[in-house]
């Protein structure tokens, strides 16, 4: 046993049709130390919902008619979270996950917070199921980059105050895995735990195979597009942390010199958009790289071109390109006409330019923010 149930973490526990088992999982949960326990009957027609109460939750919230399992979820947690919950441990109503593997859930929960995963021992699950978590792990490792051992499980502990800036679009059980996804996708640290499982043979499931598996699919296809678009997700919670992270003087360094490597980059009018993409990727401070990108702005443009023509004809050629004669050429024959030869030595010139504009805002920046980070002790 893991000790007794961590008074910060409360329990969710949906419900559709289990009136011969939910009273058995919230009797379990309470009987390990569970102070607050929610269900959510998803428009039962059994009378699992007043099963519920007599079993003693403290809350049942209905639902009608009946929405999938993805609501029963999103609304249980808004209305944790609404009452000031930081976390809450969800577990699913047909008495699969034995109580006591939620308490030690919700205490590596408590100890490290973080999107918690009851990995199942599937040992004794059907083969069909078997198959199907590698499936969705498998695409759920093209849509983030994770890949978990369960992204199906209804054993979790999910982040309150995170998950609820995330727009969760899937319903029914692929709820689940869009808020895994989204959680990778706004940094959300995640933790795995091994946990036992029971699959008895009069297990009800309402999971249907052809519509539930199309539904997820379909989840798919519109997380991995997503995250295939050239501009990065942020969501609320990723926007903050984009311009609040990275605030050492090497990191502030790093973001200074991308922006201005960028700023004087071959991408005329897309440096900005560049930076901010690049800064995300590589978690720097956008902030910083967006300021240091400007170095191109506005007539500036002009005078870095022209210098990494300057630079890439000297590379290229060996010798100095006349810059009053490019000038003449540009007035009298026009602009396209006369640098469309030069865009060669623009392209080559441009690297040692980049490379020098990064060295100088770089260094600029880390002399300037440890010098400030010294007056602050």
């Amino acid at each position: 046993m893991s000790g007794s149930w961590p008074s910060r973490v409360p329990v969710l526990i949906p419900v559709y049709n289990h009136v011969q088992t939910v009273g058995e999982v919230i009797a379990g949960c309470r009987a390990l130390g569970a102070q607050v326990i929610i269900v959510v009957d998803d428009g039962s027609t059994d009378g699992s919902g007043e099963a519920a109460r007599q079993a003693g939750a403290d809350q049942v919230l209905t639902l009608t008619p009946n929405q999938g399992k993805g609501a029963a979820l999103r609304v249980g947690l808004r209305a944790l979270a609404a009452a000031g919950h930081a976390a809450a441990l969800t577990i699913d109503a047909d008495s699969q996950h034995p109580p006591a593997e939620g308490l030690r859930l919700a205490c590596a929960a408590a100890a490290d917070p973080a999107l918690w995963l009851g990995v199942r021992d599937m040992a004794q699950a059907p083969r069909s199921s078997r198959v199907g978590r590698w499936w969705t792990s498998l695409w759920t490792w093209v849509a983030c980059g994770l890949w978990p051992r369960d992204n199906q499980t209804g054993l979790r502990v999910y982040p309150l105050p995170v998950l609820s800036e995330m727009p969760i679009a899937a319903g029914r059980y692929a709820f689940e895995i869009e808020s895994l996804v989204k959680a990778v996708w706004h940094r959300v640290l995640i933790r795995q735990l091994d946990v036992t499982v029971r699959y008895p043979a009069d297990r009800i499931s309402h999971f249907r195979a052809w519509m539930d598996s199309w539904r997820t699919a379909w989840a798919f296809t519109r997380l991995i597009a997503r995250r295939c678009m050239p501009w990065p997700y942020a969501g609320l919670a990723g926007w903050r942390t984009a311009f609040t992270t990275g605030l050492t003087p090497r990191r502030l360094a790093a973001a200074s010199a991308l922006g201005a490597a960028i700023g004087v980059a071959p991408v005329p009018g897309f440096q900005m958009g560049v930076t901010l993409w690049l800064a995300m990727k590589l978690r720097l401070n956008a902030g910083v790289a967006l300021v240091a990108s400007n170095i191109s702005f506005g007539p500036m443009l002009a005078m870095w071109f022209a210098l990494e023509v300057v630079v890439g004809h000297a590379v290229r050629h060996g010798s100095m390109i006349d810059l009053h004669t490019l000038r003449h050429r540009i007035i009298t024959d026009g602009p396209w006409t006369t640098l469309a030869p030069c865009l060669g030595d623009w392209l080559v010139g441009s690297v040692p330019v980049m490379a020098g504009c990064a060295a100088v805002a770089g260094l600029t920046t880390w002399i300037g923010a440890t010098r400030w980070q010294r007056a602050q002790a």
